[in-house]
This record gives structure tokens, sequence and C-alpha cells, in this order.
């Protein structure tokens, strides 16, 4: 592993050790008594209706993803874009491993069409994609948080990150990228695509907010989840883990939700997408392991590592 890949990983995950005691210290401060009695109020069915908007919304992303990756004619079908989302999903959330999730799917579709420039860009095409997306939302921050001085933070995070990011690795990308450009009407309907993917995670978490007695609209969820998104775009912690938690209580905590109940919504909203995750460990029980276990030795040495994908 290089010195830098090689720092960079242990300084994640010292982020997430500290990440996740910032995160017991804010839960310690709490009235756990509470607990029991926010989730029995929940209405039935909540919590069920919640889970099936994150597997929509998942089963969404695959689509997003087949739709970019048939723009230049790779050989990727619709069923088989939305079975590798899940397993991307599952190797980023599930298991211990280093490779990340998009470096399975990137591995899948080159392993297919012995093109690996293209698989590379579409995955970090798709994953762009849904940045604009959450950039092009940042108005409903604005409206939720009360003005431009709270979202200095949000373009800071994004300025960070975009130091992580290395120069030859944007020209790279954007040379890769050139069969897309000549498809203006493409990439506009994948932006489309992008908008509708993130609407079933907005409706997932209003409606446990609301089933928690947090009095908010879907428009300030989606404000608040450009915050959170973003934040965890930082490499300060494996996949977010406290710091993505801490930063939904604190912004909930502005909407007008007690400290509690943002924490209710942060650790099941969090409990939800793992075991959406789980499912694909199920989509795809005979190839998932191969390509975890060789992907690393079939990628080329040089830009294998499709940005700071969250």
């Amino acid at each position: 592993m290089p010195p830098r890949s090689s720092k960079l990983r242990y300084s994640r995950w010292l982020g997430t050790a500290l990440s996740l005691l910032l995160l017991a210290y804010v839960l310690a401060q709490q009235n756990w008594r509470a607990w029991p009695a926010l989730l029995a109020q929940a209405p039935a069915g909540v919590f069920l209706a919640a889970w099936l908007a994150y597997v929509a919304g998942m089963a969404l992303n695959g689509v997003r993803w087949y739709w970019v990756a048939r723009a230049v004619d790779l050989p990727l079908r619709l069923a088989e874009a939305i079975r590798w989302t899940f397993v991307s999903a599952f190797v980023s959330n599930v298991l211990p491993s280093t490779i990340g999730g998009d470096m399975v799917r990137i591995a899948a579709l080159a392993r297919r069409s012995n093109r690996w420039g293209l698989a590379i860009a579409s995955a970090m095409l798709d994953r762009l994609l849904k940045m604009a997306v959450m950039l092009s939302a940042s108005p409903f921050t604005l409206a939720a948080f009360g003005g431009w001085s709270r979202l200095r933070g949000l373009f800071l995070t994004g300025g960070v990150w975009a130091r992580f990011t290395s120069r030859e690795r944007w020209v790279a990308f954007w040379h890769q990228t050139a069969n897309w450009r000549r498809r203006p009407g493409w990439l506009l309907s994948a932006f489309g695509l992008a908008w509708l993917s993130v609407l079933p995670y907005v409706f997932a978490t209003w409606t446990i907010a609301r089933g928690l007695g947090i009095p908010v609209s879907m428009s300030q969820v989606l404000g608040a989840m450009v915050v959170s998104y973003f934040i965890t775009l930082l490499p300060i912690s494996v996949n977010g883990w406290g710091l993505r938690e801490v930063t939904i209580i604190r912004l909930y905590v502005a909407l007008g939700a007690t400290p509690e109940q943002a924490s209710l919504l942060a650790l099941s909203t969090r409990v939800l997408m793992f075991t959406v995750s789980l499912l694909g460990g199920l989509a795809a029980p005979r190839y998932w392991r191969d390509l975890v276990q060789q992907a690393p030795q079939e990628m080329p040495r040089e830009g294998n590592e499709p940005f700071a994908l969250a």
C-alpha cells in the first residue's frame, strides 16, 4: 500500500473513533428514559414504510447508473445494474473492506466490457450526478436554516473535500467523460433520474421524523440532508460513522426536535439503511465474493480510486 494511502486510511479510522466518541458523549447527555415513549408513539408501519422507501431509493440508484453506462454503450442490463448497486452498498456498509463498494461496480462492469477507463468514469459520473443534485438542492438548506451565514459551512465542506481530489484525477475524469459530454440530452435525463433517486430517501427520513413527533416538512428534511451528505463526503470518518449522526442531531435540534427525538432519528435511519445494505449479500451470492477478492489485482495502478465517494 502506498505511504499516502496508508496514512489516509489510518487517519480515517482515527477520525471514525473520535467521531464515535463524540456521538457517545452527545448521547450520554440525554434522557434515555424518553426513548421508549418516543418509539411507542410512532404509528404502526412507519419504520416499514421508511425501509421500503430506502429499498426503492437504492433501486433507483441502480437505474441511474444503468442510464449513465448505457449512454456510452457499456454492456450493462438494468437488472444487473440494480443488483450490483445493492452489492456495492453491502460491501461499503457491511464488509470490513478497504476496496469500497464502487470498486465492485467498476470491476463488474470492466470485466465484462474490458474498458476500465469508461467503467471507472461511469461510477465517478454517477456519484457526481448525485453531488450535483445536492448542490442544486442547497436553496432548501437556506430556507430551512435561515440564510447564508448558516450555509457557509456546507460550502467550506465542499472546498475541503475538493482539496483531497488531485488535479490529475480531475483532468483524467474530464477526458474520460468526453463521450457523455457529446450527449447533453442524455446527461440532462440522468440528472433528472438522480433527482428522482433522492426523493425516496427524503420521504423515508420525513416519515420517521414525523412518526417521532418532529415538526418538520419534506423541504426541511431535504435541506438537512444536503448538509449531512456533504459532511459525510469528508475523508474523516469511515462511512460517516458518528460524524453523520452528530450532524443530524444538531440539524434537527435546530429545526425544533428534542435531542432525544433527533438522536432516535439519526440512529434509526442508520440502522434501516444498514439492513437495506444487507440485501446486497443476497443479490449476487455467486459473484460478489470473487469480485471483492480480485478487483484490486485487476485494476490499473494509476487512477483506480474513484474520488472520495460517499
